[in-house]
């Protein structure tokens, strides 16, 4: 949820289109009689529509081709570290 609120702080439009996504989704399972995505969307709790889980792991440099420029991806980090490295060169 925390995502979300940055997101439409920071791009309104994208959270607005997120929402209308999301609520075309829901009309699209009730009309095709869908009643599980019908049931997971109402507690999907974010615009973004993939979620992608790293733990403990070091990943090669890569770029998201399919990642619109004007649009945002967002990396959290959680947890205590000690010796935790982030690197990202393109910045």
């Amino acid at each position: 949820a925390i995502a979300t609120v940055a997101l439409r702080v920071m791009h309104p439009q994208q959270y607005w289109t997120g929402l209308q996504a999301f609520a075309s989704l829901g009309d699209k399972a009730g009309s095709k009689e869908l009643p599980k995505m019908s049931e997971t969307l109402q507690y999907w709790a974010t615009v973004f529509n993939i979620l992608t889980i790293i733990c403990n792991r070091e990943t090669p440099n890569h770029r998201d081709h399919s990642s619109i420029p004007e649009c945002f991806d967002i990396l959290t980090s959680m947890g205590n570290y000690s010796n935790a490295r982030m690197s990202i060169p393109s910045l």
